[in-house]
C-alpha cells in the first residue's frame, strides 16, 4: 500500500528519488483517499525554477482547492500531461502516475514507508 522504494513527505506525497538531485513526486494512497475526485491540477511549467515554501501543486476537488507548498528549491525538468488530462488516476493509480520530475538543489528530509504509517496510523 506504501511501497518501501518511495520516499514520504508529512505533506502526504511521494518522493522516488532517481539520482541525488533528480525526483518524480506523486500523491500517496492516503492523499488519494483524502481527495476522493480531483477536477483539475495545476503545476509548473517544465523549465519553471520553484522555490521553498511557494506554491507547487494546486488541485481542485469536490471539497475546493488544495494547494501544495515545494519543499525545496528547483527547476521542474517534465509534468506528467497524462496526469494533467486525466487528473483522477492520480485516484486509482497513485503510485503509477508521477506528477512532476524536479532537479532540485537539496533532498529534504524524507520518511520511510514505515514512518510515513506511523505518521498517518497505518
Amino acid at each position: 500500500m506504501y511501497p518501501e522504494k518511495l520516499k514520504y513527505l508529512p505533506s502526504h506525497l511521494w518522493v522516488d528519488i532517481e539520482t541525488k538531485n533528480i525526483i518524480k513526486i506523486g500523491f500517496t494512497r492516503y492523499l488519494a483517499g483524502q481527495l476522493g475526485k480531483i477536477f483539475l491540477i495545476e503545476t509548473p511549467k517544465a523549465g519553471e525554477r520553484v522555490s521553498k515554501n511557494k506554491n507547487l501543486i494546486t488541485v481542485l476537488t469536490p471539497k475546493g482547492k488544495v494547494d501544495f507548498p515545494c519543499f525545496a528549491s528547483g527547476k521542474v525538468l517534465e509534468v506528467n500531461s497524462s496526469v494533467l488530462e486525466n487528473p483522477d488516476i492520480l485516484i486509482s493509480e497513485c503510485y503509477s502516475n508521477w506528477i512532476l520530475k524536479m532537479k532540485i538543489q537539496k533532498l529534504p528530509r524524507l520518511l520511510s514507508s514505515k514512518k510515513y504509517k506511523e505518521l498517518i496510523h497505518v
